[in-house]
Order: C-alpha cells, then sequence, then structure tokens
C-alpha cells in the first residue's frame, strides 16, 4: 500500500493543488490527488482523514462517501481506528444516506443475516457488509482473481447499534467490526463461480500479492 507524502498525480498539477490547499478547496484538491488508480485511492482516503476536521460538514461528508465508496484497495491506508473514525467524529453522518436508506437504516432488524465475500482472514473483520450473499460472492472472487487465496464468505449479525451506514447500492451495510458478530464461514458456493469470472484486466490493474499467492 502507497504510504508516500500527499501530492498531486503530476508535477504540472502542483501549482493548482497548493492553490486548493490554500482556498480550503478541498474537493479540487482530492480530485488532483496521485497517479494510478491504486496510489490515489489510497491517497484520497489519507487526505480526508488528515485535513477532514478543517473541512465545512458539506465537503466532509461529500468526500468521506467518494472516498470509502471507490477506495477498493485503497482502505488499506487507514486502520480500523481510523475509519471508524471518518464516520464517527463529527455528527451529520445521516447525509451519507437517501431518505429511503435512512429509512431502511430507521427499521435495520438485529436478527438480519449479513455477508461478506474474502480471500484473506485478515480482510474478514472489516466494516462492509452486504445482505445479499451473491454480493459478497461477488467480492470474494474478485479479490481471489486479483490476489489468489481462497474466496470464502462470512455470514454474520450486527445489532444496529453498530451499523453506521446503510447503502442500497449492493445492500451495503457498513457496520463497526468490533460489534459483528461472525456465524460460520465457508468457500463461495460452486453455483456463483461462472457468474463471475473477472478479466486479466484486474490482475494487470492492481498486480497480483505474493503474500496472499
Amino acid at each position: 500500500m502507497y504510504d508516500g507524502p500527499l501530492l498531486p498525480r503530476q508535477e504540472n498539477d502542483w501549482p493548482a493543488f497548493h492553490a486548493c490547499m490554500r482556498q480550503h478547496d478541498w474537493r479540487g484538491a482530492y480530485q488532483l490527488l496521485g497517479e494510478g488508480l491504486e496510489v490515489k485511492q489510497a491517497l484520497q482516503v489519507r487526505f480526508v482523514f488528515t485535513f477532514g476536521a478543517q473541512m465545512s460538514d458539506e465537503d466532509y461528508w461529500h468526500l468521506v462517501r467518494d472516498a470509502y465508496k471507490n477506495a477498493f484497495r485503497g482502505l488499506d491506508a487507514l486502520t480500523t481506528h481510523q475509519i471508524r473514525w471518518l464516520f464517527t467524529s463529527r455528527g451529520g453522518i445521516e447525509r451519507l444516506m437517501d431518505g429511503d436508506e435512512r429509512k431502511a437504516l430507521k427499521e435495520f432488524d438485529d436478527a438480519k443475516i449479513l455477508y461478506r465475500g474474502y480471500h484473506d482472514e485478515r480482510r474478514l473483520r472489516r466494516f462492509s457488509w452486504t445482505t445479499h450473499e451473491q454480493n459478497a460472492a461477488r467480492f470474494a472472487l474478485l479479490w481471489h482473481d486479483i490476489d489468489g487465496g481462497t474466496p470464502m464468505i462470512a455470514r454474520a449479525r450486527a445489532p444496529k447499534s453498530s451499523v453506521l451506514v446503510l447503502w442500497s447500492f449492493e445492500a451495503e451495510v457498513v457496520a463497526d467490526p468490533d460489534h459483528v458478530l461472525v456465524l460460520e464461514t465457508y468457500p463461495v458456493p460452486e453455483r456463483y463461480w461462472p457468474m463471475f469470472q473477472y478479466e486479466d484486466s484486474f490482475r494487470e490493474r492492481f498486480g497480483r500479492n505474493p503474500k496472499t499467492d
């Protein structure tokens, strides 16, 4: 994971980046960060964490949503505690959801079954879950295609008090992993494998991770 300085993607973007920073144009500076998809995502997540306290509520929650939902591997740039801080350091988290999503969160049932796809035990205790097993299978097979490992699904429950955000896209439930109760884990069922055959472009885009091959 890239952990270098927070810099624009190209040297000729530096003047614009520094101008955005001086003017507190956080969204403008955010868009100029990083070169290469994985580096850009890591930098954007770290940018929101580093400068979030200086942002208005409107800018902050806009960038939290964008950085989290588009981060993919970029979330590895932060610890669990830091990701939790993104969601809980100030009020207004409801800005991350539309009206239907807020209603669904209000009605969230502690008995609801959640799923998470993963390929490495280190990726099991994370924030993003889904209410659809098929979505979990898709992510498990995607990570397997990129990094190797065994595509697995975790089945769990989470108390409503631990659910931070609920998004209808991909039926995503963002829950504090310290309070998620994993009920069982199992390999991705064979019926899902033909549905999610990823192209080599994913592997070329992100590379293979020798730690999990």
